[in-house]
């Protein structure tokens, strides 16, 4: 049993599937990817791709060689393209005042998906079969049926998990030998229910884990021409008066559909009900930024992380500005029957934890260790 339909929990499942292993995988959301997710453009009478501009995640990066092998693996190696980084970037300062100046290229050299991420995504799912994934399926509780913790009833493996989970307003109970949680560890904390509980020390290294993205919120501006690039800029920009903090281009790969993103600079707590206002105020900086034509975009896009149960929690409402280094404990516990996957997870050595290349390197781990634990309990 995997649960989280992350890149984390897909490739872990996918793994276990590979390896002729009988995998059910549970995903709270009605889609696969976690935090990674695509909005499909709409440009009239232009070709799209099938999902187009990363909302979540949206580069990775030439030294990461877990996600490379993935790609290729998975036969994406093709739609893989450097980030656009050519031309001048931008600065507004607080008094208004605009800049152009050459070297505002802080993504040079990242990559990225054509289609977007969710594109990787839905290949894990390929490989996984569908009919294994069950979408909207919020786990509420699991409890130990191994050593000291065996109840006893007739027809439980006593060493087992009960995993409880509701859909459609309907709980239900599934019983697995093995459990992997691909979870991020304060989500886990917050929401998850544990019979016997987890040792208190756990907790409070789960609660004490950042979730990357969990604070954020992203805008993009979706355009049918780069105006921006046709006046000699890359579409990277600083602004001190916001609303967005941080800009990109993030058009795609060739020919239009073209776009702008941005990272909101508004801390959570002050963006809350006001969704309309900050798209609003988006496109009137990306006006003032890059002249009138950023004023009617074809469509726009907007996702604010930390009004997602699913990624964030109270305390990640103001953050994290950048990666954590310090993951929480993620050993396997009762009885070697659960373990722990997800990009937070991914071990101080890997140094990616909250990036994609870290989902992967946990992915990785985890196998390892279910793999040792059959060995031990055989």
């Amino acid at each position: 049993m995997v649960i989280g339909a992350g890149i984390s929990g897909l490739r872990t499942a996918q793994l276990l599937v590979e390896s002729g292993h009988s995998v059910t995988l549970l995903e709270s959301r009605s889609r696969p990817g976690g935090r990674v997710t695509s909005a499909r453009p709409e440009v009239p009478g232009k070709p799209s791709t099938p999902y187009g501009f990363d909302l979540g995640p949206s580069w990775f990066w030439p030294w990461q060689n877990r996600m490379l092998d993935l790609m290729r693996e998975l036969g994406l190696d093709d739609a893989i393209f450097e980030q656009h980084s050519n031309g001048l970037g931008m600065g507004e300062y607080a008094n208004g005042a605009l800049t152009k100046q050459a070297g505002m290229v802080s993504m040079a050299g990242s990559l990225r998906l054509a289609g977007g991420l969710r594109v990787l995504a839905d290949a894990l799912v390929d490989r996984i079969t569908p009919e294994r994934i069950h979408f909207d399926a919020h786990v509420v509780g699991l409890k130990n049926n191994g050593g000291d913790n065996d109840d006893g009833n007739d027809g439980v493996n006593a060493h087992s998990v009960e995993i409880t989970y509701r859909s459609a307003g309907i709980e239900h109970l599934l019983v697995a030998d093995r459990v992997v949680i691909a979870l991020p560890p304060r989500v886990v904390a917050s929401t998850l229910s544990f019979s016997p509980a987890l040792p208190a020390n756990v907790l409070t290294q789960m609660r004490n884990t950042p979730t990357w993205m969990a604070g954020q919120a992203k805008f993009i501006a979706v355009f049918d021409q780069p105006f921006w690039r046709n006046d000699g800029l890359s579409g990277d920009a600083m602004s001190q008066i916001g609303p967005l903090g941080e800009i990109h281009d993030a058009s795609s790969r060739t020919g239009a559909p073209y776009a702008l993103f941005g990272f909101v600079g508004i801390p959570a707590a002050e963006r809350q009900g006001r969704d309309a206002d900050i798209i609003a105020g988006a496109v009137q900086q990306l006006t003032r930024m890059f002249g009138p034509a950023a004023a009617k975009p074809v469509s726009v896009h907007y996702t604010d992380w930390a009004t997602e149960a699913q990624t964030a929690t109270e305390q990640d409402a103001n953050g994290p500005r950048a990666h954590s280094h310090q993951p929480p404990a993620t050993q396997p516990m009762w009885n070697q029957t659960l373990f722990w996957a997800g990009s937070e997870t991914a071990s101080v050595s890997e140094g990616h934890n909250g990036y994609l290349e870290g989902a992967l390197a946990a992915a990785e781990r985890v196998i390892k260790e279910l793999y040792a634990s059959t060995q031990t309990n055989a």
